[in-house]
């Protein structure tokens, strides 16, 4: 997986949202608010980590069963592709 490099993630007020720098900024409109625990993916990714890794990482922080978070995960990063911002 790779994800697009020229994506910063910021928080602002609370919020966590990925903003386009860049090549990045002429093809993604506005901003792309996540949560989170979307933003602490995004970081894991960004340093290489595997999934099962981020998932053990994820479950020791979060009240989740391994079930739901595998399938928010996968949720997460489809939102990710289908937005331009993962390629897999």
């Amino acid at each position: 997986m790779k994800l697009d490099e020229n994506i910063i993630v910021r928080e602002i007020a609370g919020e966590y949202i990925l903003i386009p720098t860049g090549s990045s900024a002429l093809k993604m409109t506005g901003i792309f608010a996540i949560t989170e625990v979307g933003a602490e993916i995004w970081k894991k990714l960004s340093e290489g980590k595997e999934e099962d890794t981020i998932i053990a990482e994820l479950l020791e922080d979060y009240d989740v069963t391994e079930e739901q978070l595998r399938t928010d995960y996968a949720e997460f990063l489809s939102r990710l592709e289908e937005n331009g911002l993962l390629e897999r």
